[in-house]
């Protein structure tokens, strides 16, 4: 049992490491927070999901410096691909929301725990 539990611990940590090494990123981080901010805006067939295309689209009409900032670097797809958890190509509003990623993370691996007992 032990064992088992220090390996879910590593699990936890990996998970919980990887996660925070893709936001800080300040660039992510910022862009997350402009597609949760905006998510309703963005969204125009109101499917409940962002398309790269709609994603784009919004982006280059910000005024937003840190969303031009992104775009000038020509980074945008990379981050969308670290905000992009369940790799669809769409950005749901969980995905959108730095929080509730990391929350996420957490609950599966009380799950995880969970069954262990």
């Amino acid at each position: 049992m032990d064992l088992q539990i220090s390996s879910l611990m590593n699990n936890i940590t990996t998970k919980v490491d990887s996660y925070k090494s893709k936001l800080l990123s300040s660039d992510t981080l910022d862009f997350s927070n402009y597609l949760k901010d905006n998510f309703d805006n963005i969204d125009k067939d109101k499917n409940g999901l962002l398309s790269k295309d709609e994603i784009n689209t919004s982006a280059k009409k910000s005024d937003n410096p840190e969303i031009q900032k992104i775009l000038d670097n020509k980074n945008i797809e990379s981050i969308i691909s670290n905000i992009d958890k369940n790799s669809d190509d769409m950005i749901s509003k969980k995905e959108a929301d730095p929080n509730s990623n990391l929350g996420n993370i957490l609950k599966s691996t009380a799950n995880e725990f969970k069954d262990l007992g």
